[in-house]
């Protein structure tokens, strides 16, 4: 069979997290996007990595001519926690120093704790398209997120401080509808613009609760006979949502000012409003860009900032996810039919 490593592949076709020395992240409230391409004898593939404050994502595809085996490597001198997703196609992910092998297919996901220095981890491809997303997770931040979030994860980080050793956590666990959309949330470029990461670090908390968190709190539940007094803190949340929503308070945030908890703040907004806090606060920003595009002569750029959105590039991405044309096409288009 034959071998590719990603270490000796040309410095255009390789991964940006193969062979670095450390796990380099961006600022606090930036990210940083790097895709590169590649075409070789044995496979084509995408590699794309999103970095934030905290934690890496990327997003791999591939389509392989031939079966072959695809090494990377990943030095970081601290223990971190990684989920594996397959979003479509069989993901063979094994880590070399205890042959810890977790194989996915699509649909399904894997957390490993990896401890080793010095990450090898060996990717098996069989003839046809694979596409995958992992997340890396340090150490310290999980430290961070039990702190925040002791009911969702606090118990994951007690089992990494224990654990010395590489340890596969979750081993090919077909995901449900929800778990699915959280997942696969995290892959897509920021639409949220400057609160995306508070966005994705409760994606990923969200993910270590469905495993984690205790019954009473991950299954609360919601009926007709819902308290009033809930009903009325879900409502001042809304409101605080809409007054702040070019720097929203996060979940957490949020959730203290109006007197309950996240998983109670998160579960009856859903009831309410039939849509997430950070759904709904995407809905709304795209509500007022609309009346900024069709109302005003301001421009993309100015719009951007006032709906929330640092760089225009990414308000223009999340436009275009909700509305499928750009915000000056929908401008153009609008006026049209105002003149016909």
């Amino acid at each position: 069979m034959k071998v590719i490593h990603a270490s000796e592949l040309p410095e255009i076709n390789k991964h940006p997290l193969d062979g670095q020395k450390k796990l380099l992240l961006a600022s606090k409230g930036e990210m940083r996007q790097h895709t590169s391409v590649m075409h070789l004898d044995l496979l084509d593939g995408q590699l794309s990595e999103f970095r934030y404050a905290n934690f890496s994502i990327d997003r791999s595809l591939f389509n392989a001519h031939e079966e072959c085996l695809f090494f990377g490597c990943l030095n970081n001198p601290e223990p971190m926690l990684v989920i594996s997703y397959a979003l479509q196609g069989e993901v063979d992910n094994t880590f070399i120093s205890d042959n810890i092998q977790n194989q996915i297919q699509r649909n399904q996901t894997a957390m490993t704790l990896i401890t080793d220095d010095k990450k090898l981890s060996r990717r098996r491809l069989t003839p046809g398209v694979v596409e995958s997303g992992h997340i890396y997770l340090p150490k310290k931040y999980i430290r961070q997120l039990a702190e925040l979030y002791p009911e969702e994860v606090g118990k994951l980080i007690r089992v990494i401080e224990n654990n010395l050793d590489n340890q596969a956590l979750v081993e090919g666990y077909n995901t449900s509808p929800q778990l699915s959309n959280c997942l696969q949330s995290l892959f897509i470029p920021p639409i949220l613009g400057n609160c995306s990461e508070d966005f994705m670090e409760q994606q990923i908390v969200d993910y270590i609760a469905h495993f984690t968190m205790c019954d009473n709190v991950n299954k609360a539940h919601w009926s007709e006979s819902i308290n009033v007094t809930m009903v009325s803190k879900i409502h001042d949340a809304l409101d605080i949502l809409k007054r702040d929503f070019r720097k929203p308070l996060s979940i957490r945030s949020l959730a203290m000012a109006v007197g309950t908890n996240e998983c109670y703040l998160k579960a009856g907004f859903r009831h309410e409003f039939h849509q997430s806090v950070y759904a709904y606060l995407f809905d709304y920003r795209m509500q007022i860009a609309i009346k900024y595009l069709l109302n005003t002569q301001k421009t993309i750029e100015e719009i951007s900032m006032l709906v929330g959105y640092e760089y225009a590039a990414h308000f223009i991405t999340a436009f275009k996810r909700r509305f499928r044309i750009t915000p000056l096409e929908f401008r153009i288009r609008e006026s049209k039919a105002l003149i016909i």
